[in-house]
């Protein structure tokens, strides 16, 4: 069985990111815990992912800024722990090169402050959607939420160049229309495994009104259980789908799973060049 980071980090008695760091050659690692971690690779006879590794430095260093309106967001319990969640992931992206600066301000000192960038997005993370369907009624959602939506969507585009987003799981076509009339530019991650979300039929009855990103894959079945040829077959189909006429950015539908066999993922990247060609 192959060794993995964890194991090894368990083995050396620190943190699966300073076992990261160490095998990357990250640096800022004391130098008695870099050799207590290099003994442990050692003695458990480690072999990088040389996928995992190669994707890891494909990627430019990248600049990301993140703002968000911070008044009343810590008094609720739950707001204090996705801030705590926010900060832990943006240690984890410095190993990957990508700096992320947190801006606590409302919309128009925040359209002040990012001017010189050149892009945007603000995403919006609420669901709406279950496995079977939306659990919002339209009528629901039209009082409370597309309001809001067209109130902050209708400033961004009134006053900035950015682009909004909005993250949204499960079968919510009832509710796309909602979105584009609230004025969202892009949808994600487009779970086509759920009720009502047929790639063909998202497409040729949304396209031209939003852009679809994610729909890649199925990470329920096809990319964790599937053969690689499956993998494949199922990505560019999507490809071929959402493509067409402009307006998709690939994605898999939801964060890629654990125990995923790592074949599939390259099976699945492989795919994406393979249907770009010389693009």
């Amino acid at each position: 069985m192959k060794v993995t980071l964890q194991q090894v980090a368990d083995y050396a008695k620190v943190s699966r990111r300073t076992v990261d760091r160490v095998v990357n050659n990250r640096g800022n690692v004391r130098p008695e815990v870099e050799q207590r971690v290099r003994e442990a690779l050692k003695e458990l006879n480690y072999q990088p992912n040389k996928l995992a590794s190669a994707l890891a430095y494909s990627k430019n260093e990248k600049k990301v800024c993140i703002i968000y309106q911070k008044d009343g967001f810590s008094d609720f319990e739950a707001g204090a722990d996705a801030e705590r969640g926010m900060r832990d992931a943006i240690e984890e992206l410095k190993d990957f090169g990508i700096s992320v600066e947190v801006v606590c301000k409302n919309m128009r000192e925040a359209s002040e402050y990012a001017e010189e960038m050149e892009k945007m997005v603000k995403i919006c993370g609420t669901d709406f959607g279950t496995q079977r369907g939306p659990f919002v009624n339209p009528d629901v959602f039209k009082e409370f939420y597309l309001p809001y939506y067209k109130k902050m969507n209708g400033w961004i585009h009134q006053h900035t160049e950015w682009k909004t987003l909005k993250h949204c799981c499960g079968g919510i076509f009832p509710i796309l229309p909602l979105l584009i009339e609230g004025e969202f530019d892009a949808v994600n991650p487009v779970q086509c495994s759920a009720a009502g979300m047929d790639p063909q039929t998202l497409k040729d009855t949304y396209g031209k009104d939003i852009l679809f990103w994610g729909g890649g894959v199925d990470t329920q079945k096809v990319l964790p259980f599937g053969t690689p040829e499956e993998v494949k077959d199922q990505v560019k189909e999507r490809c071929e789908i959402f493509s067409k006429n402009g307006g998709y950015i690939f994605n898999t539908i939801h964060i890629i799973q654990a125990n995923t066999p790592v074949k599939n993922i390259a099976a699945m990247i492989e795919a994406v060049k393979e249907f770009n060609g010389d693009k």
